[in-house]
């Protein structure tokens, strides 16, 4: 159970990569396909980004979480507004919480970005 606690900061970016799954392959709003440039964009934009901030949770590495926020936000908040209210509306909350998703508790030191080469 206090593992469990210690991986719900992970919950911001699994919604932004399974609302993003659902935008592109199960949308309730649009029965046509996406286009591909459509799905370069959600996956470069905002699924990419999502896969930092947890790599950036487990290896200590603020300043990732950070790169993948200001990636994220300009799609996140297009999409999320776009067609307010909606089920889409949950990509601003959820790319809101990355920079306050702190990284994986241990007992060593976080690192830096000039320690990131070591």
């Amino acid at each position: 159970m206090k593992r469990l606690i210690r991986l719900l900061p992970l919950l911001a970016p699994a919604v932004t990569i399974s609302l993003s799954l659902s935008l592109l392959y199960l949308n309730p709003y649009s029965s046509l396909p996406p286009e591909s440039s459509t799905q370069v964009i959600v996956f470069s934009l905002l699924v990419c980004p999502a896969l930092l901030v947890v790599a950036a949770f487990f290896v200590r590495l603020p300043a990732l979480k950070y790169i993948s926020f200001v990636l994220s936000i300009p799609v996140g908040f297009y999409v999320g507004l776009a067609g307010f209210p909606s089920l889409w509306s949950f990509f601003i909350l959820s790319i809101l919480c990355y920079p306050f998703i702190p990284a994986y508790p241990s007992k060593r030191p976080p690192r830096t970005i000039n320690d990131s080469h070591n």
